[in-house]
């Protein structure tokens, strides 16, 4: 399987989670990245996860006074991660 050191970065940030060890949503995630990317670019990334099914997005929840979209790691996403990212 071939998987891109962004990619690999990608599912480190969303494996993190959110500030409560909860699901992160889309801000977050592009805040934990170890890479500047624009907000487009990684909803491009996050879309090609999701078609691999590393990831999947959740119902909408209100986080920060605003609606926000929920995403988290599979079982097969967090299989990865585990085997390719570096712990903290």
């Amino acid at each position: 399987m071939r998987i891109t050191n962004k990619q690999i970065a990608l599912l480190a940030a969303i494996r993190k989670g959110g500030d409560n060890g909860e699901f992160t949503d889309l801000d977050q995630i592009l805040a934990n990245l170890d890479y500047d990317t624009t907000k487009q670019s990684l909803q491009f990334s996050l879309r090609a996860l999701i078609k691999r099914g590393w990831a999947i997005k959740h119902e909408q929840e209100t986080r920060r006074k605003q609606s926000r979209r929920v995403i988290s790691l599979t079982a097969l996403g967090y299989d990865i991660a585990a085997a390719r990212c570096k712990t903290d």
